[in-house]
């Protein structure tokens, strides 16, 4: 139990990380490692394979998926943050990642789960027109009523 709390409360803390445009960059440059926990062994095409990171290549055929929902749903709502900036869109695009999110789309049961990278998929394949979906400072939807109501 105390490995899932460790790895729950890293995932916390990357999706709140994942809230400022200003570290997107930096944690782009672990997106293997972001992605790794949703990731399942499954067979994937010489052609495709050679397209993933080096990190995610020829993963054994028993690998198995992060174990904790919650974990899961926090993971794939960071990768929707990042990929609100442009530059991450593109990498997710050019390192195929949508192949690994589709996979773990078709093997997650959850439908909260399900919905939240599918939210991601939406953001790789979409038309985008080469723009950051948020600006530095701006927060992201649904967080504008919360902090209103804070007592600061």
């Amino acid at each position: 139990w105390y490995q899932r709390r460790v790895r729950g409360n890293i995932a916390r803390l990357l999706r709140n990380l994942s809230l400022d445009v200003t570290s997107h960059g930096k944690l782009a440059a672990h997106l293997p490692q972001l992605v790794y926990p949703l990731v399942g062994g499954e067979e994937v095409e010489e052609e495709e394979m050679e397209k993933l990171p080096v990190d995610l290549q020829y993963l054994p055929p028993d690998k198995e998926r992060e174990g904790d929902l919650q974990t899961r749903v926090l993971l794939s709502d960071t990768l929707f943050q990042l990929g609100g900036t442009f530059s991450v869109r593109e990498q997710y695009r050019q390192e195929n990642y949508y192949l690994l999110l589709k996979n773990y789309d078709q093997w997650e049961q959850d439908e909260e789960a399900r919905e939240r990278v599918q939210n991601v998929i939406y953001l790789i394949i979409q038309d985008d027109g080469g723009v950051d979906l948020r600006k530095e400072g701006e927060l992201p939807p649904g967080c504008e009523d919360v902090t209103s109501q804070v007592d600061w």
